[in-house]
């Protein structure tokens, strides 16, 4: 199983965007993700690394909320 950052619009009355660990198969479908969005690590540095990792989901394609097995 493997994972990214990717950016999920969540649909709610006031939808709102979040940033979150999504889990492919091995056969690359989406089939979960992680239930928090913020960004973490053992020191500074590591939240740093992770800020970094988290920017590169903002150059892909949104992924709806709805359309994640889970969601």
């Amino acid at each position: 199983m493997s994972w990214n950052y990717r950016v999920v619009k969540h649909d709610c009355e006031e939808d709102y965007y979040e940033i979150m660990e999504v889990y492919y198969d091995k056969n690359g479908n989406i089939n979960g993700y992680a239930d928090t969005g913020c960004p973490y690590g053992e020191s500074i540095e590591g939240i740093r690394e992770c800020l970094k990792i988290m920017s590169r989901a903002l150059d892909k394609p949104i992924l709806q909320m709805k359309d994640i097995k889970g969601g």
